[in-house]
């Protein structure tokens, strides 16, 4: 029994009779129970009382709390201020209510479904992340902040007070770190869901008795539509604050509200960031999974010695997940290539895949012997060595040449893409990659220069 979220623990439908054992004997009843689909499982089942993690609005709008003298005269930009905080409260409510729904309702679900031992290898985790936590740091915001607000605002009959709404600077700067799990671990979520229907009859079906319960409940939405709705609502909050800081007038109030949207803007900017990275690297690592090795040297090692073997093995690696050298930075994918390579323009040429990412390039050929992985067959071309030009006698082809540090002559080779449009898509990415990563370099190398003469002056003083 889970009193705090409303959910009243269902008796097991099996007769349990006294054994010499820990587990009840199966009985008759057991075995029908089991035999029933997951949809008339949880359709029979009882969850006991609505969640009440929230009580319903008392007001349909902020005119029924506030004095009718004082609404009677107030300016249009006054009236919009009041309109925006009550769009911010209305919306609040809204979404905890919706927790709510995912979580007295589809997730015990399916704790209910594991207490009858179905469903046991999918972990509540992988499909709600930490969705109770979410939960919780909404409603510490409604509690501390928009209740005493509507309530002082009732109290007196004055305005809704908007600096009410900054009491919650804090939540965002660390109790919304949840957040940050919840929005970093998104995506792994959704895919797992998703692979798991393909897998797991069951779990299909669970699934869609969720899109069901959640359609029903909130203006027909399914399951997927609902689970983003917590980093939906987090992107919202410095357009609705800054929406009522535009309807402010007192200067104090102004001063106080653009202050709580510079940290409410500062934290979601960096939840962006958190995700943007988790993102791009959930890509290297899908990329990683296609390559098979690292093979720019055609060696036997039947033909050669245990010392240069050893000495091989130490250095014929490369990892996509490494950081990005001297900048420090994390390695981002930026484009994906299928074309054909030769070196020169009477070669036969071969099939490969270049992949273009933030500070190089990476020609694989597909080796069809090994489940469609890939093999680096040239060294990653580091983008400020990389010379590309558009070949004027060739058809969709472009000519690339690698240069050493000194700027000599290292490789050179033809790419021919399967039509026009494929083949400008690949000049461009490349050469916009490649001033990005010189300016960024450019700027490091400023910065160092910078610091090392503040150094020197600070000694010759």
């Amino acid at each position: 029994i889970n009193a705090e979220y409303g959910y009243k623990g269902k008796k097991n439908l099996g007769m349990y009779l006294i054994g010499t054992g820990d587990q009840p004997p199966v009985t008759s009843l057991d075995l029908e129970y089991k035999a029933k689909s997951i949809t008339e499982q949880l359709d029979r089942s009882t969850f006991g009382a609505p969640d009440t993690a929230i009580p319903p609005l008392e007001f349909q709008n902020w005119t029924e709390i506030v004095a009718d003298t004082i609404v009677e005269g107030l300016p249009k930009k006054t009236m919009d201020q009041q309109h925006h905080i009550w769009e911010l409260i209305t919306t609040e409510h809204n979404h905890i209510t919706m927790l709510s729904t995912v979580i007295s309702t589809l997730l015990h679900a399916l704790r209910e479904l594991h207490a009858e031992n179905v469903l046991t290898k999918i972990d509540e985790y992988d499909v709600f992340l930490n969705i109770e936590k979410i939960r919780e740091i909404h409603l510490t915001f409604w509690d501390e902040c928009i209740v005493p607000l509507i309530q002082r605002a009732h109290d007196t009959g004055d305005l809704l007070n908007p600096e009410d709404l900054a009491n919650a600077g804090s939540l965002f700067e660390g109790e919304f770190n949840p957040l940050f799990e919840y929005c970093i671990k998104y995506i792994e979520s959704r895919s797992f869901i998703k692979t798991q229907q393909h897998k797991n009859a069951d779990f299909k079906e669970y699934i869609t008795w969720c899109d069901a319960q959640t359609r029903s409940k909130h203006n027909k939405l399914e399951l997927d539509a609902i689970l983003i709705k917590p980093i939906q609502r987090i992107q919202k909050y410095p357009y609705m604050i800054k929406d009522i800081l535009k309807k402010t007038v007192d200067d104090d109030t102004r001063t106080i509200l653009s202050n709580f949207h510079e940290k409410v803007s500062v934290f979601v900017e960096s939840l962006n960031r958190a995700k943007e990275e988790k993102e791009e690297q959930q890509q290297i690592e899908n990329i990683k999974e296609r390559i098979e090795s690292y093979s720019v040297l055609n060696l036997n090692s039947s033909q050669t010695n245990e010392q240069i073997n050893q000495l091989l093995k130490t250095y014929n690696k490369f990892d996509l997940a490494d950081r990005v050298p001297l900048l420090n930075t994390q390695r981002k994918f930026l484009h994906e290539n299928a074309c054909k390579l030769s070196p020169n323009p009477d070669s036969k040429a071969h099939d490969v895949i270049l992949f273009l990412f933030s500070d190089h390039i990476l020609i694989t050929r597909p080796n069809k012997s090994s489940k469609k992985k890939n093999r680096i067959i040239k060294q990653p071309l580091t983008l400020d060595r990389v010379v590309i030009e558009e070949m004027k006698d060739s058809s969709h082809t472009n000519l690339l040449v690698y240069l050493n540090e000194y700027g000599s002559l290292v490789d050179m080779f033809l790419l021919t893409s399967q039509n026009q449009e494929q083949h400008t898509t690949l000049l461009n990415a490349v050469t916009r990659a490649k001033d990005n990563y010189l300016r960024e370099k450019n700027k490091l190398y400023t910065e160092l220069d910078a610091s090392k003469s503040l150094s020197t002056n600070s000694v010759n003083s």
